[in-house]
């Protein structure tokens, strides 16, 4: 019998329905070494059917088996207390109800989890005359642990001192994880001394040359397993919000089984400018067209419905990969690990993931293992489109079989939106991208990947932001883009009606994109989401050069996919290996 999870209370503001629901007053919260205790005021009712704090059979039985197990708690008051059981949505049944008097009233329940159930379940505690105190609420299982692993925590940070000292303190709060983890910290913008940093957790520091994210997780991770300490890894990303129970639950995860290194353990990414939204929980890399599918994409996961369909788990049986921002995962002991290419930032987590799902390891979730961190719509920067067209691009090569037919059918479509709406900067840089990948693996290898971040993020030219209020499209506007949207498509836009300008909201689709932006000269590319409005203007010379390169860089493709495919899967043994990092981080170390 061991703890498997806990009921807490939230870290970030604005995501406490993710916790808990009641009626009444908000009950005080306060956290006492791990463990969250509610106070409720007489008449408050709570209910902990939420994201964060249920039980989720079908999920606790990939991570734990079936059979029993159990809820415990302390309550102090009176009050009345039940754990009930949602199934669908709206179905819900009692499992247990008890009234509890005044005095301090310690409570076990068990229950059965079985093969393929679904919902989830959660307490329902109400107080009454005097109030109540609820604490140490805990779901147990009753079967074994096969051990009480350690879990070293690499992180990759350059400059975000603030989201990284602000995790430290939250996790040194907690003595599970005080007394079990290891924090590794790869120091990319070596920034950081050991005195910034708060007491309570054991660390180690690295100062660590701007390798991006691939050389300071690689860095952190080499670190932690040379020190030998730990049993389990960590790699997360240091500008998210992660609550010390999504660390508590990994251990208890890997705690569980007995062969760890069989499983990849990927948490999910929330919205941290929209607390109870999902970007994503679970992902897909598609490997013929090279792109990610994001699992429960906009899911407000303090809605019934939504988390509901999340209780059945179906989608997340696809998935293929974790990304870094929260990835657990354990390695046999002395061997050397998989890792990935020297990629700078962008794909290295798709690589690491595959070559392993790909030799059989399994890729799962856990409700409760999230970060909260900012979303991918708010990174628009052109030198992003250069990695992200260029790393995506090499995954596809190293692990697609096929031909490349599926690629080109998305590098057209992309590159059309690209010049449709005039975004010149980003299609050049996706396209200096691809002609790295082009140059083949041996001119990829030799970069210098702090000289080649430094030129692209002076190569591209800044977008022009819009400073008035957010756009809107008038109805003459709609009316002269329907008519004159077989022109604009048939044209790339590049015939249209001089000084039109018109709003785009790129969240909406291409469908969206090419009706909003029909006939404009100028178009305000802008995203429900974020802030910034962008302003590109229609070049008619431009358009016509970038549709060209754009052209024949996908019949180069087309015509070398075969021999880049063999190329980059025999290069890739090389650079991917343990051996190669440990021989490019070693002036370093």
């Amino acid at each position: 019998m061991f703890e498997i999870q806990r009921i807490v209370g939230p870290v970030l503001k604005g995501s406490e329905r993710l916790f808990l629901e009641y009626t009444g007053k908000c009950p005080k919260q306060e956290n006492q070494n791990g463990q969250t205790v509610f106070d409720l005021e007489e008449g408050t009712k709570v209910s902990f059917g939420t994201y964060f704090n249920a039980l989720f059979p079908r999920y606790a039985e990939e991570a734990y088996g079936t059979g029993t197990y159990r809820f415990e708690c302390e309550a102090i008051g009176n009050g009345f207390l039940s754990l009930e059981a949602s199934e669908g949505g709206k179905e819900k049944s009692n499992l247990y109800g008890k009234e509890i008097k005044q005095g301090k009233n310690r409570i076990s329940i068990e229950f059965e989890v079985k093969k393929g159930g679904s919902g989830f379940i959660y307490p329902v505690v109400e107080a009454k005359k005097g109030g109540l105190r609820f604490s140490s609420g805990r779901f147990l299982t009753l079967n074994n642990k096969e051990r009480n692993g350690r879990l070293a925590v690499c992180i990759c940070t350059f400059k975000r001192e603030e989201y990284l000292i602000a995790n430290l303190k939250a996790w040194a709060q907690d003595s599970e994880i005080v007394k079990r983890a290891v924090f590794y910290i790869s120091d990319n913008g070596q920034t950081l001394k050991p005195r910034d940093l708060p007491s309570g957790c054991e660390f180690r520091l690295f100062p660590n040359p701007n390798l991006g994210g691939s050389g300071g997780f690689a860095r952190a991770f080499l670190e932690a397993k040379d020190e030998g300490k730990c049993d389990y890894y960590l790699f997360c990303d240091d500008d998210a919000i992660v609550h010390p129970e999504s660390i508590f639950r990994t251990l208890a995860f890997f705690d569980s089984k007995k062969d760890p290194d069989a499983y990849l353990l990927s948490g999910a990414m929330l919205d941290f400018r929209r607390p109870l939204e999902a970007v994503e929980v679970g992902a897909k890399f598609l490997i013929g067209d090279s792109r990610v599918k994001s699992f429960y994409l906009g899911a407000n996961l303090s809605d019934s419905v939504d988390l509901d369909s999340i209780s059945k788990a179906e989608r997340n049986k696809n998935a293929n990969y974790s990304a870094f921002f929260f990835t657990g995962f354990a390695e046999r002991k002395g061997t050397d690990s998989d890792l990935y290419p020297p990629y700078f930032l962008r794909g290295d987590d798709i690589t690491f993931g595959l070559s392993r799902s790909r030799n059989g390891v399994e890729v799962l979730t856990y409700p409760g293992l999230a970060v909260w961190h900012e979303p991918f719509y708010s990174k628009t920067n052109s030198w992003v489109e250069h990695y992200s067209y260029r790393n995506s691009g090499i995954v596809h090569l190293l692990f697609h079989e096929g031909g490349p037919w599926g690629l080109i059918r998305v590098y057209f479509v992309r590159f059309y939106i690209f010049l449709y709406t005039f975004q010149y900067e980003n299609l050049r840089a996706a396209l200096e991208g691809i002609h790295q990948i082009l140059a083949g693996p041996e001119e990829f290898v030799k970069l210098d990947l702090q000289q080649k971040h430094s030129e692209l993020m002076g190569r591209y030219t800044p977008e022009e932001v819009w400073s008035g209020q957010k756009p809107r499209t008038s109805m003459i506007s709609k009316i002269l883009g329907f008519l004159f949207l077989p022109v604009s498509i048939l044209s790339l836009n590049t015939i249209s009606i001089p000084y039109l300008r018109r709003p785009i909201n790129r969240s909406a689709g291409a469908l969206s994109i090419l009706l909003d932006g029909a006939g404009a000269s100028v178009t305000l590319d802008y995203d429900e989401r974020r802030e910034p409005v962008y302003i590109r203007k229609k070049d008619f010379f431009r358009s016509f050069r970038l549709a060209l390169s754009a052209l024949l860089t996908i019949v180069e493709v087309l015509i070398r996919h075969r021999r880049l495919s063999e190329s980059w899967k025999r290069e890739a043994r090389h650079f991917s290996s343990e051996t190669f990092w440990r021989s490019k981080l070693a002036p370093y170390r």
